[in-house]
């Protein structure tokens, strides 16, 4: 049962992880990407898009703002993204690393 139990929860993060999106707000819309790090940064009229170090997307647009939200991973330092560690019970977090 136990061994159940773990493979059932590790078959919630594997689709959990696989399931991530990053959203990329800007003054010229919003952009959706599948991945769990995102970073956007703008400069001289164009926001370029970067997961885990890689440009992904270069968006023109002038004097834009930008912001990043990421559900179900890592936002690259955005705390309120929860994790798998938040809706485990502690018994069953520390075979998870939590």
């Amino acid at each position: 049962m136990k061994n159940f139990i773990l493979t059932f929860f590790a078959a919630f993060i594997f689709v959990g992880v696989i399931s991530a999106e990053c959203t990329v707000t800007t003054d010229c819309g919003t952009f959706t990407y599948d991945a769990t790090e995102i970073s956007a940064v703008s400069s001289n009229g164009v926001v370029t898009v970067s997961s885990n170090g890689n440009v992904i997307d270069q968006i023109a647009c002038s004097n834009s703002s930008v912001s990043v939200s990421c559900s179900g991973g890592d936002d690259g330092g955005n705390n309120d993204v929860p994790s798998i560690c938040d809706f485990l019970p502690a018994w069953l977090a520390q075979f998870f690393g939590c």
